[in-house]
């Protein structure tokens, strides 16, 4: 069986050394130029170099340039892990199908920022799908699916690491299943089951002190480095939360008004949230001003407050979120 490669990640890595292993002839790798690439993703050539394949850089994979090569090279099928949309023009091009991944149980969860959404919904478990890729948005028939658990401790990039691994075996043993040539069997997804995560951006990982302690932490959890971190908005500051910690709970608890702050360290602030006391970790030194106040109030009071300076830093630290989600646009 032959194939082609295309992706920008360590994912793309892990399902290439898997397609190799396995015998199959890689007859091209294709990512993207370097300052085109999305943040998290991986320099290529060298890897390509180090397995003697062909390797290629284009911005355009649907454009004039990446259509001749890979129709050039008759593949049998197309791995793609690539991070923008493949037009009908590529999957035609694989005689016998171009392959897909996505990290839910299709057709439940498809669409974007699977695994943010998966640690700020609480999840504890998913499956790591392949799939026949077609025009649509995660909808191709299913060609194997495998599960796996989501730590309630994990943090986007420990998930992203465990998806990558997973995505090594998983190869495995679809080239185990595409070797069967015409005895593949196929699962076509129940589209009225399906439904559709939307886009993830920065305004979702703005803390706000009437959640609940489990949602304030799988925020946290969800936009951990190398992405740009879940935001506690104080006065007209943006103060980046690196970690949230569930407090033991004071016998007065209940009494206390959402926003209470218990105590103030160099880098830790606790809070009085919506059912108990939460510590937050800042990336950098907590404002003194804290020292000075007795609480942190819900977004929406800054936002009143300096509507400008704020509304520019958001729509800044939205701007850059999208530029540092890993997946797939759709």
């Amino acid at each position: 069986m032959t194939g082609i490669v295309l992706g920008t990640s360590e994912f793309t890595v892990q399902m290439t050394k898997a397609l190799l292993e396995k015998g199959v002839e890689v007859l091209a790798l294709i990512s993207m130029p370097a300052e085109k690439q999305p943040v998290g993703s991986l320099n290529l050539a060298d890897f390509a170099c180090d397995n003697q394949m062909t390797y290629l850089e284009v911005e355009d994979i649907n454009g004039e340039e990446s259509l001749n090569f890979m129709k050039g090279l008759e593949p049998d099928v197309i791995f793609s892990s690539w991070p923008k949309i493949l037009g009908k023009d590529v999957l035609d091009i694989a005689k016998r199908c171009c392959v897909g991944s996505h990290p839910t149980e299709l057709p439940l969860n498809r669409g974007r920022h699977p695994l943010h959404w998966m640690i700020a919904l609480g999840m504890e478990k998913s499956k790591f799908t392949f799939f026949e890729m077609d025009q649509g948005v995660d909808t191709g028939d299913i060609l194997l699916q495998v599960p796996f658990t989501i730590d309630q401790d994990e943090t986007i990039d420990q998930l992203i690491l465990k998806v990558n691994r997973l995505a090594y075996e998983v190869t495995k043993e679809l080239v185990d299943i595409l070797m069967k040539g015409d005895l593949i069997t196929k699962i076509k997804q129940d589209h009225a089951q399906a439904n559709y995560w939307r886009k993830r951006n920065s305004r979702d990982v703005v803390l706000d002190v009437r959640m609940s302690r489990k949602m304030i932490i799988n925020t946290v959890r969800s936009f951990t480095s190398p992405f740009s971190y879940a935001k506690l908005i104080v006065e007209d500051s943006l103060i980046c939360i690196i970690d949230a910690r569930a407090m033991e709970q004071p016998v007065d608890c209940l009494h206390l008004e959402h926003g209470k702050i218990i105590n103030v360290e160099t880098f830790k602030i606790q809070i009085k949230v919506e059912d108990g006391i939460v510590e937050l970790t800042s990336l950098e030194p907590l404002p003194d001003l804290l020292r000075e106040q007795h609480y942190v109030y819900s977004p929406i009071e800054y936002l009143l407050r300096y509507p400008k300076k704020l509304s520019k830093e958001l729509l800044s630290e939205n701007q850059s979120a999208e530029n540092t989600i890993v997946y797939k646009e759709k």
